[in-house]
């Protein structure tokens, strides 16, 4: 924001002198947080305060790591900016950490990163169907921002119970350690055919 005074340009009336005010306001908010979904409490708070909630499935850290997961939220992190006079919630988790979500928003099975819009009070929501990309993703925005796009009603009618899972550490992911298996006390016998 400015520190600088600004002349008013607006109409005479309290409506139009409020509505100048909320404008200015919603110009210098602060671009919503990207939240990593890790508890019901994360999916409540996004979805149920706001009007629309959008989350990303991202790819597990094994199949994308740091820099890759990072660059997909700071995509996000953007388009927050973009579109933070609309008052959404900006969601995101690993894919497979909720499997339930995934289900009732069909994610899941043909690929990740994945995006879906939900509409709580409606029950509703909207997946991405272009690239998983800066354009793309704002296409489908902008899409659902004027009320185009096709919806789909949320299985079971019901945000799903949500796992909890740990926070990410921000750091790249790690094989786990394959334990040596000793091989010496097996006899591995030429003349043993299969």
């Amino acid at each position: 924001g400015s520190d600088e005074a600004e002349e008013y340009d607006g109409g005479r009336s309290a409506n139009d002198i409020i509505k100048w005010a909320e404008e200015k306001f919603a110009d210098n908010m602060p671009a919503p947080e990207i939240k990593q979904l890790l508890s019901s409490k994360d999916l409540d708070e996004a979805c149920g305060n706001h009007p629309l909630c959008v989350i990303a499935f991202l790819p597990h850290i094994l199949d994308c790591q740091s820099s890759c997961r990072n660059s997909f939220i700071d995509d996000m992190t953007k388009l927050g900016d973009k579109y933070k006079k609309k008052d959404w919630g900006w969601l995101w988790t690993e894919a497979m950490a909720q499997p339930d979500l995934e289900a009732s928003v069909d994610v899941g099975g043909f690929g990740y990163p994945a995006m879906v819009v939900v509409s709580k009070k409606k029950m509703k929501y909207s997946i991405l169907t272009g690239s998983f990309s800066m354009d793309g993703i704002n296409e489908f925005l902008r899409d659902l921002s004027y009320g185009k796009g096709r919806t789909s009603p949320v299985r079971g009618a019901a945000l799903p119970k949500i796992a909890k899972v740990e926070a990410w550490d921000g750091k790249d992911g790690e094989l786990p350690e394959e334990e040596d298996i000793d091989l010496s006390d097996v006899d591995l016998d030429d003349k043993d055919e299969l």
